[in-house]
């Protein structure tokens, strides 16, 4: 896929799919410093062990821009796994 710095700021487009990361941040450009921040995490969604085929896990995937000042949340998602994730 061909990009566009946008020199500003990261860009999030197609409901967090497409992430638009190109800031320009080389002195030749001048644009923001900026990174991206993903993050990702399982956890069992009940406290007891269950068959490993019906174990319920909580997914979370959050993507963050990061820049000197802030950092600003572009994509949060949760979502209920169940099946043979993990080890308790």
């Amino acid at each position: 896929m061909g990009h566009t710095p946008t020199f500003t700021n990261v860009v999030s487009r197609c409901n967090g799919k497409v992430i638009i990361i190109d800031t320009g941040i080389s002195h030749a450009y001048g644009g923001v410093l900026s990174g991206l921040s993903i993050t990702y995490s399982l956890s069992p969604a009940t406290p007891e062990p269950m068959a490993k085929h019906q174990q319920r896990w909580v997914e979370t995937e959050k993507v963050a821009a990061v820049y000197e000042q802030t950092t600003k949340v572009l994509v949060e998602e949760t979502r209920e796994l169940v099946g043979d994730y993990g080890v308790y």
